[in-house]
């Protein structure tokens, strides 16, 4: 499979989004040939950028796959070669998509520990499933039960980027990509800083000294509004 030179474009020529060829590949097309399959515009996928998410979810906390989420068995990898047998979660209202191992696809058939699952893989991203599997939530893949509460802030929100968020250096510039959509958007090189420095700890960021480029991030999920360490605290670091 041909892929795009700029990261968000997975299929050359096509400018679909990753999550399309998730969930073009996850479907039986025989009725469309000869006549082909349509294109149409793709709907540039977004998260919620208003509400405060956990830096990783309770041990306790259960989760599945959410009602919107379909399975399947996918007919070529989308991101990673397959080593065993592997499965795709997409969710075409949210334009997200998770590939993952199969096995691990089967825990989420039921409702499933957090803290049962120890690493977990997806999308080629390997991290603690307590901390990969909030961006799940945020993109719609998963559900929890109960829902991960905000946690309480008083002061401006800490962020974190996101496990399946990816830095990607081009000649003369750099990427920053969401795995679970396929979104990616230009860093200059205060924003890569910043992503490295977020990485593995929440950092607090003055909407002064950001401004729009930091809802971007936000709602793109490439970063995830977390609660602001406490005062006495540089920050928080993220468990990995």
């Amino acid at each position: 499979m041909r892929t795009d030179p700029l990261p968000p474009l997975f299929c050359r020529n096509t400018g679909g989004y990753l999550w399309q060829v998730a969930d073009f590949l996850s479907r039986d097309h025989s009725a469309s040939y000869p006549r082909g399959v349509q294109l149409a515009r793709p709907r540039r996928p977004e998260v919620d950028g208003a509400r405060l998410w956990p830096a990783a979810l309770p041990p306790d906390l259960v989760v599945r796959r959410a009602e919107g989420t379909a399975r399947h068995r996918p007919v070529a990898p989308v991101l990673t070669p397959a080593d065993g047998p592997r499965a795709l979660l997409v969710n075409r209202d949210t334009g997200a998509f998770a590939e993952m191992p199969a096995a691990l696809a089967d825990a989420f058939e039921d409702w499933v520990r957090a803290g049962d699952l120890g690493r977990v893989e997806v999308c080629g991203v390997t991290a603690e499933a307590g901390h990969l599997l909030v961006a799940l939530l945020r993109h719609g893949l998963l559900t929890a039960d109960p829902a991960p509460a905000p946690p309480p802030a008083h002061r401006a929100p800490a962020y974190l980027r996101e496990p399946t968020a990816q830095l990607v250096p081009r000649p003369g510039e750099t990427f920053c990509v969401n795995r679970l959509t396929g979104r990616a958007l230009r860093a200059n090189a205060e924003v890569v800083r910043l992503l490295q420095e977020c990485e593995r700890t929440a950092v607090v960021i003055p909407d002064v000294e950001a401004g729009a480029c930091l809802a971007t991030l936000v709602t793109a999920g490439i970063l995830r509004p977390v609660a602001p360490p406490p005062a006495s605290s540089a920050g928080a670091a993220a468990e990995r």
